[in-house]
Parts: C-alpha cells; sequence; structure tokens
C-alpha cells in the first residue's frame, strides 16, 4: 500500500504515459464518485497508488490486467489511432457511436467521455466491429404504447358514438 496525494499519483501516471488524459480532476472526480478508494489527510485528498490501475481496469471492463491502462479522450484516442492504425479506419464518429451502444467501455466524467487504448487491440476490438442493434427512439416507444392502449379501450368499451348535426338557426 503506497499512499500518495492525487498530483504525485498523476506525476506517476504522467511518467508512465506523457499522453494520458488522467488528470487531477479525473482522479478527484472518481474519489467523489466513490469509485476510487481514498480517504483525506487533513485538507488533502490521498489515495492508494497501487489501487488505481486495478480500479480503472476494473471499469473500463478489463479485468484481470494488472497493468495501467492508456486512457484518452475520444477525440485524443481517435488522433492517436489514425496516427500509429491508419488502417484501421477508425474515427471519432465511430468511436462515439461504439461509446453509446456500450461496445466501447468507457468513463463518464462531466460531459466527457474516457476510454482505453486497449479497447482497440486483440481481443478487444472484435467489439467494436459488431453489427449494432437497431435503435428505437423514446417516441417510437410511446407512440407504440398509446396505440396499444387506444386499441385495448376501445375493445373493452365498444360503443357506437353518435354525431348531431348543428343546424344553423337563422
Amino acid at each position: 500500500m503506497r499512499i500518495k496525494t492525487i498530483p504525485s499519483i498523476v506525476s506517476e501516471i504522467r511518467s508512465l504515459d506523457p499522453s494520458s488524459a488522467v488528470g487531477e480532476s479525473f482522479l478527484t472526480a472518481l474519489a467523489e464518485s466513490k469509485q476510487l478508494p481514498h480517504t483525506y489527510h487533513g485538507n488533502r485528498l490521498v489515495a492508494d497508488a497501487e489501487a488505481i490501475a486495478p480500479t480503472l481496469n476494473r471499469l473500463l471492463g478489463f479485468e484481470g490486467n494488472g497493468n495501467l491502462p492508456h486512457i484518452r479522450s475520444i477525440r485524443e484516442a481517435a488522433a492517436e489511432l489514425k496516427k500509429s492504425r491508419p488502417m484501421m479506419g477508425i474515427g471519432e464518429k465511430l468511436i462515439r457511436s461504439a461509446v453509446k451502444d456500450g461496445r466501447i467501455p468507457s468513463i463518464r466524467i462531466g460531459n466527457r467521455e474516457y476510454i482505453a487504448m486497449q479497447s482497440f487491440d486483440e481481443p478487444y476490438c472484435g467489439r467494436i466491429f459488431e453489427p449494432t442493434p437497431t435503435t428505437v427512439s423514446r417516441a417510437e416507444i410511446v407512440r407504440k404504447n398509446v396505440m396499444e392502449q387506444m386499441a385495448q379501450t376501445l375493445s373493452s368499451n365498444p360503443f357506437i358514438p353518435t354525431v348531431t348535426r348543428a343546424r344553423k338557426v337563422g
């Protein structure tokens, strides 16, 4: 167990992976959401430096992997893939749709999604190219439910409405 402050953990991570998206706000947000074991020493947030890699691997779906995942934002991951592996043909749009569908596990902090570059290595990259399930919009579901309710109501209360025509007097 190596208890360190968040800035020292970040500097250790950046020494291993200079392009890492893991920063102080990233780790602080994980600690505040109770996903990262931590404590306070005075007013300083401290965490076990050895627990960072297993926690990030668990959150990103890499069980059993003891190495620190190379975490990037979606935009950074797309740029890095374009440089290092242009033959894969994976762009930012495909990554965003795969994250949205759950084919690529991610960590959401604020309005930003973070993913691990290991998601593009074997055997994990197969998930990216799986066919996406057909998505049904919420409006379509509501419309279908309303139509089913109307049909049920009409079948349970059969009646013939009477329509009277208003005559114009005058």
